[in-house]
Formats: structure tokens, sequence, C-alpha cells
């Protein structure tokens, strides 16, 4: 009896495990309540700098939420560099800083963003660069 019941709460986690997270509410942005979409990035000592994915596909009107973690708090700043032809890049554009514990940041997705690769930098100050890219389906 032990067995099915630890087997069914196992599967019940899982499940709840794999649901959405979307943007909260009362943040001033124009997607609550949209999907969120995470962005690792990671930083260390030494210029190393790591994000996952390194390229991120989301939909339009959906949210991208960098969630910055590094060993001290440091600023950061995203900036939105190329997009597919004359597509606006600034969506993409932050700025707060990362926490020990890790910070999140979100930006919204316009519900008419054109679809394709957009390319932006992420810097971290005293750290260094990052070019990841974000594809909008």
């Amino acid at each position: 009896m032990n067995t099915i019941r630890t087997t069914v709460f196992l599967l019940a986690l899982s499940l709840s495990g794999g649901c959405a997270t979307v943007v909260p509410e009362g943040m001033d942005l124009t997607c609550e309540g949209a999907k969120l979409r995470q962005i690792n990035i990671v930083y260390q000592r030494h210029s190393k700098i790591t994000v996952a994915p390194s390229v991120k596909d989301v939909n339009r009107g959906e949210a991208i939420n960098y969630k910055v973690k590094g060993p001290k708090s440091r600023a950061f700043k995203a900036r939105g560099t190329k997009g597919p032809s004359s597509a606006e890049v600034d969506w993409l554009d932050a700025t707060g800083s990362g926490e020990p514990s890790g910070r999140s940041h979100i930006v919204c997705v316009p519900n008419d963003q054109e679809t394709g690769k957009y390319e932006y930098e992420f810097e971290i100050d005293g750290v260094g660069n990052l070019d990841p890219v974000v594809r909008v389906n």
C-alpha cells in the first residue's frame, strides 16, 4: 500500500513541476499572466559568465525572466543589438543587479513582435559580456 501511495505522490510531484510559470500580477508589466521563459545567467570571479540556454525559444506575448546569480551583488545591463530586418530590439533591454540567491528581471515579448532571431548583449559590471540569442516563434 505504501508503494502505491509513494508512486502516486511522486507522479503528482513530477507533473506539478512541469507546470508553466507565469508573470505575476502587480509588476506594472504589459504581459502579466503570460507564460514565463527563464534564462539563467551565472557569473563568477575572473570574467566567467555562463548563460543557459544560449539560444532561448519564446513565443509572441510571452515573457523572459533573466535570472541573474553570482557570488556577490553586481550590476548588469541587457541590451538588444540585432533582430531580423528592421525589427525593434529594445524589448530585450533590462538593467538591474545579480545576487548570491539569484534575482529575476522580466521583459515582455510584444504580441506583434516579428518572428526570427534576436541577439542581445548582457554585460555584468566588473565581470564581462555575453552575447546570447532569443528566437521568437
